[in-house]
């Protein structure tokens, strides 16, 4: 994996990061779009509650590879083939990007990717829960 360099400054910058020996420009409209995508505008905010967790997942799904992402799609669909509760846009979505796989928009199924793996592909349950664990909440059961 790659050096993350976030150089958000901005509502008008972009955002670069080195994989694999390449730099690639993750333009404003792209990041704008994955939060729209789930509900969500993208203010620039880090340390909103909100975008906090968007950040999270945001960060993996520049760490995925397109392949790895494609596999969690497919992985996906599958699994959720029967399932009513997941959003129609989403899972149309899914379909899409597998099926016109050279049309799909890489930073759109590498974040679907993204969210279904490190948080939730449910409204519902991203509402309610972080992405992440965070070991210095109390607890009472073991993590």
């Amino acid at each position: 994996m790659g050096v993350v360099e976030e150089v958000y400054t901005g509502p008008v910058s972009n955002e670069r990061y080195e994989k694999n020996s390449r730099v690639v420009e993750i333009s404003l409209d792209q990041k704008e779009a994955f939060y729209s995508r789930f509900g969500h505008s993208y203010n620039g905010d880090n340390a909103d509650p909100v975008n906090k967790n968007f950040e999270f997942v945001w960060q993996k799904a520049l760490e995925l590879s397109y392949q790895e992402a494609i596999d969690i799609l497919t992985e996906a669909e599958e699994y959720h083939d029967t399932d009513s509760n997941l959003s129609h846009e989403l899972s149309t979505r899914i379909h899409y990007n597998l099926t016109n796989e050279k049309a799909a928009d890489e930073m759109e199924v590498k974040s679907d990717a993204a969210m279904i793996r490190y948080w939730s592909p449910y409204a519902e349950v991203r509402s309610v829960t972080d992405p992440y664990d965070d070991h210095d909440a109390p607890i009472e059961t073991i993590r």
